[in-house]
């Protein structure tokens, strides 16, 4: 791989950009590799995956040089070659059924930005920086931004932040939402593993389901939400991690989970 690193150990998976020349945009071949590193997180089985990147950049959205060259063939080529494909491994990153933490480790705009509201949780260095971006050139998200920062900060604050395409510092995003810790940037990736580890601890068939059910629930009202989630319940009963957990805690020692996602 060229575009990205792939490290797996101790159950974590970790997938890097390392386009640091052009601040880890995204282009064809980092979509590609992208792919390939969602399909090894499968294959080793992890229980949690940290995506981050090096330099001064998360990334930097879309490699705009590259959208030039596509453009001059014509907007079916920025669909078929750029759009489309990177939607479809973000669709596979968001399906992955395990946590997937965002390290951002600084600029995190654009395609950035909506990629790492594709993860479930959002860990960011003190000097990170936040910005949708698009306006700025004429340009329009298009692999589920506009929903990510709806379903993240509100209706408002998603105006603000698609109209003017002005950036934000970590500390602004933590308090709309967006970012769950601010960390000092030497300790990111340190703090971002244990993070993982502490995951890797929990049941994975339990988080499996626990994302599905954020994912579903997010558009039910309460009724319809609570049986749902008593249905769901039920049927995770017959699976062994909830009595592994219980008597664990009734033993005074971790549990040891077995079901599989």
């Amino acid at each position: 791989m060229n575009a990205i690193k792939y490290h797996f150990a101790d159950s974590i998976a970790t997938l890097t950009f390392v386009r640091e020349e052009s601040r880890n945009a995204i282009d064809e071949l980092l979509i590609a590799e992208m792919g390939e590193a969602i399909r090894k997180v499968c294959i080793d089985q992890a229980r949690a995956l940290v995506v981050t990147g090096t330099g001064s950049a998360f990334c930097a959205g879309a490699d705009l040089k590259m959208v030039s060259r596509l453009m001059e063939e014509g907007p079916s080529a920025v669909v078929t070659r750029f759009l489309a494909p990177l939607q479809n491994v973000l669709a596979a990153l968001r399906s992955l059924p395990l946590p997937v933490i965002a390290a951002v480790n600084g600029s995190c705009f654009a395609g950035g930005l909506e990629l790492a509201l594709c993860c479930d949780l959002v860990l960011a260095s003190d000097d990170a920086r936040f910005a949708d971006a698009h306006s700025r050139h004429g340009l329009l998200p298009a692999i589920g931004g506009v929903q990510g920062l709806l379903r993240s900060v509100g209706a408002f604050k998603a105006r603000e932040m698609l109209y003017t395409g002005d950036a934000y510092d970590a500390q602004q995003m933590m308090a709309a939402g967006i970012v769950s810790r601010v960390i000092p940037k030497a300790d990111l990736a340190v703090e971002a593993r244990k993070l993982a580890l502490s995951l890797c601890e929990r049941s994975p068939a339990g988080l499996a389901r626990m994302k599905q059910m954020v994912a579903d629930e997010e558009t039910m009202d309460w009724g319809t939400a609570a049986r749902y989630e008593l249905a769901v319940t039920s049927a995770r009963l017959s699976g062994s991690d909830p009595a592994e957990g219980v008597r664990a805690f009734r033993e005074r020692r971790k549990p040891e989970f077995t079901d599989a996602p």
